[in-house]
Parts: C-alpha cells; sequence; structure tokens
C-alpha cells in the first residue's frame, strides 16, 4: 500500500497519515520525505509479504504498490524497474509494462503522477485540500490528511438501487476521487488533473491464428506462464476451487509450475449445514464433491469451510476498506475462504475470478453477431445445438438473437411475453420508494444499457466492468487476515489474447465456453468439464435471512428514523419481505431477488452508512 501527498507549507501533519496506512500491518511505514511532500509506503496485514520502500529517481519520489508480471529479482525491485521504465519511456511506461499495480510519484513541485494498470490494479484514490494534494491506496490516509469524511449520497443512492455502475473514477466520499484502471494522471495541489494516457482495449489485439488447436496451445501456455510468475513470490500458495471450469484450470497450472517444495493449500467453500438443498434451476448448489474428485485426481486435500453469511466479519471489512458493495450478499461466503487460507499458514491467496471475461467466456454476443451479419444458417444450428436450454426454437432466437438489437422499450415488453417477468435485478429488488427511482431517474439511467450486440460492445462492456470498485473490498481482506490476492486469470497477456480470440473461440457447434472445456481435458473428471450447469455462488442465502430475520427487522426499524435513509427506503416493503419470509429458498426472482438481492444489499449499506456517521449500529 502507498500514500503521498504534499507539504510545501509544512502545515500538514506526517504521522496520523502513517498511522493510518499502517493500522493492520503494525509496521513503520517505509518513508522518503522532503520539503515539498512524503511518501510511504506499507504492507497491508501483519502477515503480508515485505513491499518496496519508495524510490527516488531523476523526476522525483516513486512509491509503487502490487507487482510487475516478472519473476522477483534480487538486484532490482519492482518499484525501480518501474522508475527505470518511467525515465526511459516517459508517459508511455505504463504500455511497455504488464502486472497488477497503482504508482504514485511526487514531483518537486508537489504534484502527484498516479497510475493504475489495466484490468486488475490495487485501489488509488486522490483529494485536494487547502492546497495540498493526497494519495493513497486506503481511503483512511486522505482523512487522517484532513479530507472531511462526507458520504457523497449520489453514490449511496445508485448503491440502493442496486446498480454497479457508474463513473469509476466518483468515490464515495465528497471530493474524493479513484484513478480509474488503465490511466495514468497527473494531479495538482489546486485539485486541477491532467490525463497522461488511458489504456484502449482495441489496440490491444494480437494475431491468434486461425487453428482452434493453436488457440487452446496459446492459452495454455500464458496461464502457465503468470502461474509461474505468481507461485514464484509465494512460499505457501492457496488457492479457491470451486467446482466449474477456472479454479481447476488456473490450480492445474499451479500444479505444473509452482516449486515442488512448496505447498499447496485448496480451499473451497460449502453451503450452510442449514441450507434447504433448493438450487435454481440450471445451477448445482453443493460444488464441494467436484472439488474432491478434482483434488483426488490430483493428489490434493481441500480444506472445506461452511462459514458464510453476508455480514460475516461484514463490520470489520467496512473499517477496513472505507466503502461497501450492494453486491455484499456473497462477501461472507469470500471472507471464509480468506480466514480458511490465513489459517492453513498460506502466504498467497489465488483465485481465477476473470475466467468468465477471458477463457471461459460464453460467447452469448456471437447470436445476435450471426444474425446482423447474415450468417443465419450458422446461428440457427447454434441455437438447435445450444446445450442445457429447453426453450423452442424460436423462443431462443428472439431472446439470443434479436432482443439485444432491439430499443430498450421493444426489449421490455418481448421480456414479458417471453420471460417471468420485465425488469433487471435493480427493478425487482431495490428497495428504494417508487418515487425516489422516479425522481432521480435512476431506472431510465439504467435501462439506456445496452447488451452486447457482437464482439466489439463485448470488450467494451468487459472493460467497463473491470473498474467494479470491488478492489478496495480486495484490499480490505488482505488488511484482516494479512493474505496477498492474485487472480491468476487476470493477467494481461491472456487477457487481451482473448480479447483477439473469434467467436467460434467460445460459442462452437452449440457449446458455450468451448475454450475453458478444451483447457479443462485431461485435468478434471470428464462429467465436470462437460457439465453445462453453473455453481451456484451463495445458494445458502435463505437459511442466513431466516436466521437473523429479527435482526434485521430491527435493522429496517432503525432506518426507518434515519434522517435520509429513512426518506429513500420503503421501510414498510422490507417488513412486509420479512414478515412473509418463506419457510423455503424461493425460486420465482419476484419472490426471491427482493429478499436476496434488496435485503441484503440494502441492510448493508445501511450498516456501513451508520458506522461512516458515527451512529448507532442499525
Amino acid at each position: 500500500m502507498l500514500a503521498a501527498w504534499s507539504n510545501r507549507g509544512g502545515a500538514v501533519r506526517r504521522q496520523p497519515i502513517l498511522a493510518a496506512l499502517s493500522a493492520y500491518s503494525g509496521d513503520r511505514p517505509a518513508l522518503v520525505a522532503d520539503s515539498f511532500g512524503s511518501i510511504a509506503t506499507c504492507r497491508p496485514g501483519q502477515r503480508s509479504p515485505p513491499v518496496d520502500a519508495p524510490t527516488p529517481y531523476a523526476d522525483g519520489i516513486l512509491a509503487f504498490t502490487g507487482w510487475l508480471d516478472r519473476a522477483p529479482d534480487r538486484h532490482q525491485t519492482d518499484t525501480q524497474c518501474y522508475a527505470q521504465a518511467l525515465e526511459r519511456y516517459g508517459s508511455d511506461a505504463d504500455d511497455r509494462l504488464s502486472g497488477a499495480y497503482a504508482a504514485a510519484t511526487l514531483y518537486p513541485d508537489g504534484r502527484l503522477r498516479l497510475s493504475r494498470s489495466p484490468w486488475q490494479a490495487p485501489p488509488l484514490h486522490y483529494a485536494a485540500h487547502l492546497g495540498e494534494v493526497i494519495a493513497s491506496s486506503v481511503l483512511r490516509a486522505l482523512f487522517a490528511f484532513g479530507i472531511p469524511r462526507t458520504l457523497d449520497r449520489t453514490r449511496v443512492l445508485n448503491a440502493l438501487y442496486l446498480d454497479g455502475a457508474g463513473d469509476p473514477t466518483a468515490g464515495w466520499y465528497c471530493g474524493v476521487r479513484s484513478v480509474p484502471l488503465g490511466t495514468s494522471l497527473i494531479v495538482s495541489p489546486d485539485g486541477s488533473v491532467e490525463i497522461q494516457r488511458q489504456y484502449d482495449p482495441f489496440r490491444a489485439y494480437v494475431d491468434v491464428g486461425k487453428d482452434p488447436a493453436q488457440w487452446v496451445a496459446e492459452a495454455r501456455s500464458l496461464i502457465d506462464d503468470h502461474a509461474r510468475l505468481a507461485a514464484s513470490r509465494s512460499q505457501h500458495p492457496a488457492i479457491s476451487l470451486s467446482g466449474g471450469l477456472d479454479s481447476p484450470i488456473a490450480a492445474a497450472a499451479l500444479l505444473r509450475t509452482k516449486p515442488a517444495t512448496a505447498p499447496l493449500s485448496v480451499i473451497s467453500v460449502r453451503p450452510s449445514r442449514s441450507w434447504d438443498m433448493v438450487t435454481e434451476p440450471g445451477k448445482f448448489g453443493d460444488e464441494g464433491s467436484r472439488a474432491e474428485e478434482f483434488c483426488a485426481m490430483h493428489g490434493l486435500t481441500a480444506v472445506f469451510t461452511h462459514e458464510g453469511g453476508f455480514d460475516l466479519d461484514l463490520q470489520d471489512l467496512h473499517r477496513a476498506s472505507a466503502i461497501t458493495s450492494p453486491f455484499i450478499g456473497n462477501g461472507g461466503m469470500i471472507m471464509a475462504a480468506y480466514r480458511a487460507a490465513a489459517a492453513a499458514g498460506a502466504d498467497w491467496f489465488f483465485d481465477a475470478v476473470s475466467g468468465n471475461d477471458t477463457i471461459s467466456a460464453e460467447g452469448h454476443w456471437a447470436y445476435p453477431a450471426m444474425l446482423a451479419s447474415g450468417r443465419w444458417r450458422q446461428l440457427l444450428a447454434a441455437l438447435r445445438q445450444r446445450s442445457n436450454d429447453p426453450r423452442g426454437l424460436a423462443r431462443k432466437f428472439v431472446s439470443l438473437a434479436l432482443m439485444p438489437h432491439l430499443p430498450v422499450g421493444a426489449r421490455n415488453t418481448l421480456k414479458v411475453r417471453f420471460s417471468r417477468g420485465a425488469g433487471s435485478v435493480a427493478d425487482r429488488s431495490s428497495l428504494l420508494k417508487r418515487a425516489v427511482i422516479a425522481d432521480f431517474g435512476l431506472a431510465t439511467a439504467a435501462s439506456q444499457r445496452q447488451t452486447a450486440t457482437g464482439r466489439r460492445r463485448m470488450i467494451e462492456l468487459a472493460w467497463a466492468a473491470s473498474d467494479s470498485g470491488m478492489a478496495d473490498l480486495e484490499l480490505g481482506r488482505e488488511q484482516l487476515t494479512g493474505l496477498r490476492r492474485r487472480d491468476l486469470l487476470a493477467y494481461r497477456p491472456l487477457i487481451e489474447f482473448c480479447l483477439s480470440l473469434p467467436d467460434e473461440a467460445f460459442l462452437r457447434d452449440g457449446t458455450d465456453r468451448w475454450l475453458a472445456r478444451e483447457l479443462a481435458r485431461g485435468i478434471m473428471p470428464e462429467s465436470q468439464r462437460r457439465e453445462t450447469r453453473y455453481g451456484g455462488h451463495n445458494v445458502d442465502w435463505h437459511s442466513y435471512l431466516v436466521a437473523r430475520r429479527e435482526e434485521l427487522l430491527e435493522t429496517f426499524d432503525g432506518l426507518s428514523t434515519h434522517p435520509w435513509l429513512g426518506e429513500w427506503i420503503d421501510v414498510e416493503r422490507a417488513r412486509g419481505l420479512l414478515d412473509a419470509l418463506p419457510n423455503r429458498t424461493p425460486l420465482d426472482p419476484a419472490t426471491a431477488w427482493p429478499l436476496q438481492f434488496g435485503i441484503v444489499g440494502t441492510a448493508a449499506i445501511a450498516r456501513f452508512v451508520a458506522q461512516v456517521e458515527g451512529r448507532n449500529a442499525l
């Protein structure tokens, strides 16, 4: 983690900022101070691996957090390597480097150059205050600098609408901005911002050839490259293992490339023992048996955790990250996995979260693309052969190929005709009062977002979704457990290779996720490789609501008296939903989504707001 701030007048108190930066590690941050400001680095938690100290170079003082995609070099740190790239290539340095990092340079005139790598990076926030400027990985350092801790109510409102989209530079607090992924910018003490560079995913095209066998071989080689680099930094890695395709592919790559002497802990999550075994159609609920079969093939033993619940460590996570999320419902499951990996003695925790945007993309954009390009014979064949979809040909055609091209109004009309009611998760689930949604135009703004009608639009959506603002929560988990986290499929060369592949690499002869299924050949049971259902994450959500029903009723009772949340949230609707909580997990979205997303998301956001404002816990 890092913090950098100007201090040309000498009025900024250094110690509160350093204490905020090292709140969870207990370390004394590595500090370089000058007459024009200070810059410091610190590891996230007490058990975290060491981090590089700030490095002076020709233009100023550099702090770096994260990693470059290279093997550790005892003669040159990542910070020194990045400084060398800045000296050689200037503003183009980030185009020539691959990694997951955030960097800050403090210039002698008090300006800050801030940069985050594309696709994945630690968070980096900044703000100007009283003629000085600060940037940090953690928001609490900005508050220690003197930035007022005032929530941006527009951001809270969008979160309560369960809308994860929005401006990636907008923070949760007034006056605080975030550096977008793939962007380098310069912030002056007066608050002015100059954009130096922005990553363009469409300039990342690579020649992939036309041989499907070569696509598979190259993808496997890139995954192995990243697994080897990741393992080289870890003494005891752990990996999160599901019953799907992506994490076993990543785990197999780790086994092929890690040092033979390094142990590997496998962490898998099973539903709560109070789960009623109800699963949505097209999904399977307990991934544990598949994880066990994979481990048996490779001589591994999985550690299973049954813990979960949306509120597991929620208060601590809010405190560490200083943000929340409308989709915090999976947070307890993720936190439980982190806790299990830490208990196993791991130093790094690996996962494969980026699989759906890389090797394991469904290829759903290919249906409307085939319709638009006149490849109708291919389209009909793909629709007929589509697995795990019992709908008739006409209904599949309308839903998959035609609707993405239609205006919003026409799409909603067809949803009423062909699906179980119209509306997004936000439309059906948000507990905001209808008048509030209408007054702020929330539904209108959300409805303007298009679905993917072809490869280009898919890339645009994937690039936008990569900057979801979840990096703060990930860093919060690292601070609480001392683990470092790395996504083995979030490797820039692999991402750019997959973005360059044709549709047939993902949707082929009616088989979706074709590339991932080929990569999985021989490393998992064949039944798992061919499985067309998806693993249902957080399938036990209903059991946690039942257990916490009275507590949640108290939360919403408290919300009714909150000065502004009480004006926005339909407390009576929330009470009615909890009073009518079904005895078993509901499968109808009209019943399930307001409970699973609306109740849980609203309660989490309300508790976060109360924590920030210093109110009694809701």
